[in-house]
């Protein structure tokens, strides 16, 4: 008797265990969970942990709380996620995720919870899913709507999927589809209340909820809470374990400021977050390099301390970078969040960045080492970090423009050259003064039409076979063409047909191919000229 007590003592906890995990964030298979109780900003976080987060538009005018605000403080669900369904101003959210191609033997599951007013008509509104933005013909999508769940293949058999019962309005209804295999089974508030067959495969689609966020329209008017999909279908005893599970509060810092991957044009920051919902203090990490800041712990010269407070100062005297922050730096940070008395405290959080910009110009447009770039193209770049004034040099000659000094300065970043010759390498550089100094740019390049181009591999390609073989587009006017190859940039750059890079026919077949091998391509035509000196690379 005693072993069997045992044995179902196990099978309880087994199981215990194992339902808790569908209702929480460790299940492998919950591929997206977005709360919608966050009750501020233009995000829908991902509690799944997938970096799925969605996108809120019209958030502070497209919703039925305060002034149009997305939010609202719902009675019974707490802080809930809100649409008003007008397809002008209306709010809709995009998210990260894609949902999977969808065949006849993989399976999913859709759970959430929602609740449609008087106001919302019965009609093919979206609540979940997606019209327009994957394949258009045939067109295919998945979307959760008042009357249907559609599952589209317009392949000649119009919508398959399962049509259900109105939904009830003005209170929550708590909705899950489930795919196993070709079968689709729809629960409403725990109970099977629908299932149908499928025979069509549906391609790749985005992921939304409150309307189709790609064109704008069939939008839904209610209030959403609690939106999970899980790669596997959820029984009947899991879809009961997810809607009785309350939601607890976020736990990781949220909301960093300045952005994630934000260029931020000064030398101090005032870096700033929204802490999770059980934090009492914050371990905060900040450096330059990501690997650092991603395993820090607090004996880590990235970490910058325990603090109650939800900012960090840096770059003044008495904070970290007390000299101010480097322009042309990316920098890292971290917050996790700590709360003793819990058992899941820390809760380790994402690395986030910031980059203060160059001094120098940069992003130019044409990029450098651009091809086909029109005879009439206005050159243009980002000024450098406190740039009053703008030098450009310009040129068919690297060296000329690359020692080129005493050019006539320009106020716009912008510089329209005389009409281009086809067939043509043109060399740029542009220094920034600050006011204090004056910033030397690097020296791009760009070919315009006719020009040697499309180099297979391409410029920085790596993990090239040993074996690979080397092709262009070749200019329109060449008659022949030299090639030049090595591991030295500068000897291929200059070489001529005398040096030692001059290629062979044959390309070297030994595992020194796996070096950075350069190349620059010179083109024979009544005359020769060479390839821009931006050499091609790959390894």
């Amino acid at each position: 008797m005693c072993t069997k007590l045992t044995h179902s003592l196990f099978v309880v906890l087994t199981l215990g265990l194992f339902l808790t995990s569908v209702a929480g964030a460790a299940d492998p298979d919950l591929i997206g969970w977005w709360p919608l109780n966050e009750g501020s900003g233009n995000t829908a976080f991902d509690l799944s942990r997938s970096g799925n987060n969605g996108t809120i538009r019209n958030a502070d005018s497209g919703g039925l709380g305060d002034g149009g605000s997305v939010w609202v403080d719902d009675p019974e669900r707490g802080m809930v996620m809100s649409f008003n369904g007008d397809d002008g101003s209306g709010a809709v959210v995009s998210t990260d995720l894609t949902i999977p191609f969808m065949s006849m033997d993989n399976d999913f599951t859709w759970a959430f919870w929602a609740l449609q007013p008087t106001g919302q008509d019965t009609n093919n509104d979206t609540i979940l899913g997606n019209r327009y933005g994957g394949t258009a013909a045939p067109l295919q999508f998945i979307k959760f709507t008042p009357t249907r769940f559609e599952f589209y293949n317009e392949d000649g058999s119009y919508a398959e999927g399962i049509n259900y019962n109105s939904i009830p309005l003005d209170e929550w209804v708590h909705h899950v589809i489930s795919k196993d295999g070709p079968n689709l089974t729809y629960y409403r508030n725990g109970v099977e209340s629908g299932t149908n067959t499928i025979s069509k495969t549906i391609d790749e689609n985005p992921f939304g909820f409150g309307g189709d966020f790609t064109n704008n329209n069939e939008k839904w008017q209610g209030y959403l809470s609690d939106v999970r999909l899980y790669t596997r279908p959820l029984s009947a005893a899991e879809v009961v374990v997810v809607m009785e599970t309350p939601i607890g509060p976020w736990p990781y810092a949220v909301g960093p400021d300045p952005a994630d991957g934000a260029s931020y044009a000064d030398t101090w920051v005032n870096l700033s977050w929204r802490p999770g919902g059980y934090a009492v203090s914050h371990d905060v990490y900040l450096g330059e390099d990501l690997a650092d800041v991603s395993a820090g712990t607090a004996d880590s010269p990235a970490f910058r301390g325990n603090q109650t407070g939800t900012f960090l100062v840096a770059g003044f005297p008495g904070f970290p970078y007390p000299d101010g922050l480097v322009p042309g730096t990316t920098y890292y940070w971290r917050v996790d969040e700590i709360n003793d008395t819990e058992p899941d405290s820390p809760w380790k959080g994402d690395v986030w960045s910031f980059s203060i910009p160059p001094r120098t110009a940069y992003s130019p447009d044409p990029a450098d080492g651009a091809e086909f770039v029109e005879l009439d193209a206005t050159l243009t770049w980002t000024p450098g970090f406190g740039a009053r004034i703008h030098t450009v040099y310009f040129g068919d000659n690297f060296d000329d423009v690359d020692n080129a000094t005493g050019g006539p300065p320009v106020a716009m970043p912008s510089y329209s050259p005389a009409v281009l010759e086809p067939e043509k390498v043109y060399y740029w550089r542009v220094d920034e003064f600050d006011a204090v100094e004056t910033h030397k740019g690097d020296v791009w390049a760009f070919t315009t039409p006719g020009a040697v181009g499309n180099p297979e591999p391409a410029n920085g390609a790596v993990d090239v076979q040993i074996n690979a073989t080397l092709s262009w587009t070749a200019a329109e006017t060449a008659a022949s063409h030299e090639l030049y190859f090595g591991t030295d940039a500068d000897a291929v750059g200059s070489a001529t047909t005398a040096s030692p890079v001059m290629i062979r026919e044959d390309l070297p077949g030994t595992a020194a191919m796996r070096g950075a091998w350069m190349r620059s391509i010179r083109t024979r035509l009544s005359k020769v000229w060479s390839g821009p000196l931006r050499r091609r690379t790959f390894c």
